[in-house]
């Protein structure tokens, strides 16, 4: 149970750090 709690959360962690990259990028392309 602990593992597939930890897989989770590794895998919810990079969907949110591609989130995030993706509205940076959205970002700087409205800034420049």
């Amino acid at each position: 149970m602990k593992y597939i709690y930890m897989f989770g959360l590794s895998l919810f962690l990079v969907a949110l750090m591609s989130v995030a990259g993706w509205i940076m990028m959205k970002l700087i392309d409205i800034v420049s």
